[in-house]
């Protein structure tokens, strides 16, 4: 395995610790009301992946801690 993949699967799983830490807590923040916009639900799924990709880009863009220290 490449550092650029191991540092790829390390922002992979910070980006969904942290997306799993805001959906338990705070998931308007993410996914807004989604009870209320059943015909948008889509919309909202497509929005999180994307803000994920996002969000794993950037991070593996940073010194991450190794995966063991984590």
């Amino acid at each position: 395995m490449t550092t650029h993949d191991a540092n790829s699967m390390a922002a992979a799983e910070l980006a969904d610790r942290y997306i799993e830490i805001v959906l338990s807590t705070r998931p308007d923040q993410l996914i807004g009301n989604v009870a209320s916009q059943t015909s948008n639900v889509t919309t909202c799924a497509q929005r999180l992946t994307s803000f994920r990709q996002a969000l794993i880009n950037e991070l593996s863009q940073q010194p991450l801690p190794e995966v063991g220290d984590v």
